[in-house]
């Protein structure tokens, strides 16, 4: 076994240890879940994807992408954020993610 997930391994009596590449397509990983879903490219390199798009939409959320994968973590309290709704004041981020609208004008 060579770790490679794009190589098939095997072991031929005459010649040898043998690690031959996997068809072009098939799924590999590369341990960082910031690269997207990677595939083997048919030459035994695993390729990465599309990177994953870490925008949940929610202005009270500060959207990270790492290796661990995708992370929302709530903006500090009092983040200026917008509901869409001119007439209910300024809105302002509260504890658990939320956008809460202020006074009235």
């Amino acid at each position: 076994n060579d770790g490679n997930p794009c190589t098939a391994d095997s072991c031929n009596p005459a010649t040898g240890v043998v690690h031959s590449p996997v068809a072009a397509g098939t799924s590999c990983s590369d341990g960082n879940a910031a690269n997207g879903l990677e595939t083997c490219d048919g030459a035994g390199v695993c390729k990465p994807g599309t990177p994953p798009d870490p925008d949940d939409h929610n202005p009270c959320t500060l959207d990270t992408c790492d290796h661990h994968g995708v992370g929302h973590a709530y903006a500090p309290v009092g983040t200026s954020c917008s509901d869409g709704n001119a007439c209910n004041g300024t809105e302002a981020c509260n504890a658990t993610g939320q956008c809460l609208p202020g006074t009235p004008p």
